[in-house]
């Protein structure tokens, strides 16, 4: 997911990120999920947009 984030900021240049609620089963909080969510912070911070979708777990 890094590297997704990445390519949306560095090659394709958007003006920020949207992520879901429920990554693979993983909400935040996920100890999973800091390392995402720290090169968010990092990469984001002040100066892009960040937001998070709401979003059911498969099969729900």
């Amino acid at each position: 997911m890094i590297e997704e984030i990445e390519y949306a900021l560095d090659t394709l240049g958007l003006d920020g990120v949207m992520i879901s609620s429920n990554i693979g089963g993983h909400y935040f909080g996920d100890p999973f999920l800091e390392p995402v969510l720290a090169e968010l912070d990092r990469r984001v911070r002040g100066r892009r947009r960040f937001g998070i979708g709401p979003r059911s777990p498969r099969g729900r």
